[in-house]
């Protein structure tokens, strides 16, 4: 999954950031097919809310997608990137204590 901004918002022109901020990486990922995401910030953290099939070695075409969600932070440049590891975490994530 790639990342791209703009200066100008939606109307771009739009700059592309080179490196994917989400991968499988291998099947050693538990995940696969990960995409379409939403960004929504909840107190002082801002996370990613995106799908993917849950099971490397699972036939993705049959497997339903699951709901998955990663912290993500901006760089000092201003790139939005995962907090963590650029692959889905496969630990339960807490957005609230509330």
């Amino acid at each position: 999954m790639g990342v791209a901004r703009s200066s100008n918002g939606v109307a771009g022109p739009f700059e592309k950031k080179g490196d994917s901020i989400l991968h499988v990486g291998n099947e050693k990922s538990g995940c696969s097919g990960p995409g379409h995401c939403s960004v929504v910030s909840v107190d002082d953290k801002t996370w990613m809310l995106y799908h993917a099939h849950v099971g490397y070695g699972s036939p993705t075409i049959d497997t339903e997608r699951e709901l998955l969600m990663d912290e993500v932070v901006r760089t000092a440049d201003g790139w939005m990137v995962m907090k963590d590891e650029p692959v889905p975490s496969e630990i339960k994530q807490v957005i609230s204590d509330v």
